[in-house]
């Protein structure tokens, strides 16, 4: 892509069949967005790091990498008041691995494993006060709580 090539908001964009274009064209869009998205698309896939903010407040609402227009790697998710909310990772755009959720007090709410995006293994769950929660929490497969 082209330094001089100019950021266009995304309502000049239109997504159809899977790929985006930039409005009243037939070709891929390729740029970068910006304004509450802030990202770059190649031949119409969202790609590289992306960046979304909460309409009213300009505050940030997640982050995180596209690769071939799926969720890559790590991503992060904020309450409206710039808390964290979630964090976690993504392969081949589902969830892998440790998330962790949060109380917008900042404590940890919830910790869970996935695996090809369903949850699989240790799942817990937490009060407000950071203690675990023994009757909720247990071990998952493939979506499905099989023990306490």
């Amino acid at each position: 892509m082209n330094k001089n090539t100019p950021t266009i908001s995304p309502s000049d964009l239109v997504y159809r069949n899977g790929i985006t274009y930039k409005k009243f064209t037939d070709f891929p869009f390729n740029g970068s967005v910006g304004g509450r998205q802030k990202g770059t698309y190649k031949k119409g896939i969202k790609e590289g790091f992306w960046e979304y903010y909460y309409k009213m407040m300009g505050q940030i609402e997640r982050k995180g990498v596209y690769k071939n227009g799926n969720r890559e790697g790590l991503w992060e998710w904020y309450f409206k008041n710039g808390q964290l909310y979630s964090k976690g990772t993504y392969k081949d755009g589902n969830r892998e691995g440790l998330w962790e959720y949060y109380y917008k007090n900042g404590q940890i709410w919830r910790k869970a494993t996935y695996k090809d995006g369903k949850e699989e293994g240790l799942h817990e769950l937490y009060d407000k006060d950071g203690n675990l929660d023994r009757i909720e929490s247990g071990m998952y497969k493939n979506d499905t709580k099989i023990s306490d």
